[in-house]
């Protein structure tokens, strides 16, 4: 995997933390992770034609994230209300923003087979546009490595959408509380 290009999909969105905003959403993180590392890396994302949408933009050309992918429409570019609450965050995510509406159309698919490996989590395939897109990359690209950060977010999943992404998944990452939601949601088991 020495010289293979990733290609990161899903939410790229603004947290807003005690009055001030931090750029981020895990996909883009992941992929501007791997510019630091060494790697060249992309985002399939959608932001909104509004002022966060263009600072969106320019904070991913800082960060060296290929722009080949990012779509641009008329929903508000991705927003999240994050709360501290005993040191531990909680988060208002803003539902029907612009990573909701990746559109298929606008991804060019000769381009995907380019990429080695694909990164791609849970919060982006919640509405069926931005799901639709997630599968026809699928079905189109070619990857060697395929990364499923399962990242779960309240009112932000299904079971379906769960079950598909593991069956396209090489590595799947997900923490102790995420063990415990899926071992219910799936097999119908406790985990202690």
């Amino acid at each position: 995997m020495e010289n293979t290009k990733v290609l990161a999909f899903g939410e790229v969105l603004w947290d807003f933390i005690e009055g001030y905003k931090h750029f981020g959403g895990a996909p883009v993180n992941f992929a501007a992770h791997m510019v630091q590392c060494g790697r060249e890396a992309s985002i399939v994302t959608a932001v909104g034609t509004d002022k966060l949408g263009d600072q969106a933009v320019e904070e991913m050309i800082k960060l060296g994230v290929g722009q080949d992918f990012v779509q641009r429409n008329s929903h508000l570019t991705g927003r999240v209300m994050v709360f501290l609450e005993e040191g531990q965050p909680t988060y208002r995510i803003r539902n029907d923003v612009a990573y909701d509406y990746i559109e298929q159309s606008g991804i060019n698919t000769a381009k995907l087979n380019e990429y080695g490996a694909f990164y791609f989590g849970t919060l982006a395939q919640r509405h069926p546009v931005s799901k639709a897109a997630m599968d026809f990359i699928m079905a189109r690209g070619s990857f060697n490595t395929i990364f499923y950060d399962v990242n779960l977010r309240r009112d932000a999943y299904t079971k379906e959408v769960i079950e598909s992404s593991f069956g396209y998944c090489t590595i799947a990452k997900m923490n102790d509380e995420e063990v415990r939601v899926l071992s219910s949601l799936l097999y119908e088991a406790e985990m202690s």
